[in-house]
């Protein structure tokens, strides 16, 4: 029987991601190293072209009497009870967590057996890859498309839909920082192909409260948890100043100002910020949720000068700082570039405008600058300053948002 609460409770496909390479590494393994174990089960007599590895995620809550189910290449929530709609994506114990319309039942193998999920638990036990379920394997009309040289990309749009797209396996896209591997099937003998990537979802970016909710949400929580900022940030500096991190990363107040449509990202680019469905490989993710998900991005002309993302166990040290105090309206971001921190140092701050064209606009301004006294302005992200503690760096206009 299908538990929505089950299914709601699935992490977003950053934190599956990332959950997944901190588990591989702790185990010593690879992606494939690891499906190489797997390989002899999937592959059995009985089994062999069935079945399929997913990674447990999911973008969108369901409400009570939804299934999310998959028509053609469109996934999206539905209350319809008909008997064509039957499992097609399992947990690691063989609950059904996905669905499909199958217009007749044969169309389908049957469901992955009790004695499979079995030996399917036993080996990912073993290795403490728990975030791992199973999924039947592409039907025939999804081979030919894999097989020509393809793979399925898939997006969030509007009105809670999910939609596969197949683009060229060589698809520059593919090298994206946005993009994460999720679906894994046997391809030809003893080996796992990924046949299915799941790009930025644009539906979490959407969800983010404006500056003006963020803003009072956050002061609401300092003064519940008997905190200031400074008290807070100070509680964060072991982590943020520490040999491995100092000066790569800052926090972030959660908040957005337009809403993206389908196949956009926000992305800064100079001292402007818009939406863009452009897709090269130099844009990469500059802000984060508490758990890692991908928000907003920016145009690097060289990757190499740029630190790496957060890695899982500083994304898991942040959270468990900021859930001890409830503060689940901060994120993640880069720290100020070389040339921000001269400004800032020489005693500017940046003020984000929002602009028609839905245009974010930075502008350096003096710190006492008697505008930051007039007028809605909000504090919105700190970052490391050269003798240990956390300065703002920047702040939002409360107009037109």
């Amino acid at each position: 029987m299908f538990d929505v609460n089950l299914y709601n409770q699935l992490p977003s496909i950053a934190d599956a991601s990332a959950t997944f390479n901190s588990k591989l590494a702790s185990a010593g393994l690879t992606v494939d190293t690891f499906l190489d174990k797997l390989c002899p089960l999937f592959s059995s007599d009985g089994n062999k072209d069935k079945y399929g590895i997913w990674l447990l995620h999911h973008h969108i809550d369901l409400e009570e009497g939804e299934r999310m189910v998959k028509k053609g290449a469109v996934s999206e929530p539905t209350t319809d009870q008909s008997s064509n709609i039957v499992a097609e994506r399992w947990g690691g114990d063989g609950a059904e967590l996905e669905h499909v319309y199958a217009e007749k039942s044969n169309d389908i193998p049957s469901p992955p057996s009790p004695e499979f999920i079995k030996k399917f638990q036993e080996i990912i036990s073993a290795f403490d890859i728990d975030c791992l379920g199973i999924c039947y394997a592409p039907s025939q009309e999804e081979l030919k498309i894999l097989n020509a040289g393809y793979i399925f990309m898939e997006t969030s749009n509007q009105g809670r839909r999910h939609t596969l797209t197949p683009i060229p396996l060589d698809d520059p896209s593919l090298g994206n920082e946005s993009i994460f591997r999720t679906t894994w099937s046997i391809s030809g003998d003893w080996a796992f192909a990924c046949i299915h990537a799941v790009m930025f979802d644009i539906n979490q970016y959407n969800q983010l409260p404006s500056i003006t909710t963020a803003s009072a949400a956050f002061n609401s929580k300092l003064a519940s948890s008997g905190l200031t900022v400074d008290t807070l940030l100070e509680k964060l500096r072991p982590l943020f100043c520490s040999d491995e991190h100092k000066g790569k990363y800052g926090v972030w107040l959660l908040h957005h100002h337009f809403d993206l449509e389908e196949g956009e990202r926000m992305v800064k680019k100079g001292t402007i910020s818009e939406p863009t469905k452009d897709q090269s490989p130099t844009i990469v993710a500059e802000r984060w949720s508490s758990g890692g998900d991908e928000l907003e991005h920016v145009y690097v002309e060289n990757q190499e000068h740029f630190p790496p993302p957060p890695p899982p166990a500083f994304i898991e040290e942040f959270q468990k700082i900021t859930s001890a105090y409830n503060m689940d309206c901060l994120g993640i971001c880069y720290a100020p570039s070389v040339d921000e921190v001269k400004m800032m140092d020489s005693g500017y701050m940046l003020l984000e405008t929002c602009h028609q064209g839905r245009k974010q606009v930075l502008t350096a301004i003096p710190a006492g600058d008697p505008s930051l006294d007039s007028g809605p302005i909000f504090r919105t992200t700190w970052s490391m300053s050269s003798d240990g503690g956390f300065g703002c760096k920047h702040v939002c206009s409360g107009q037109n948002h």
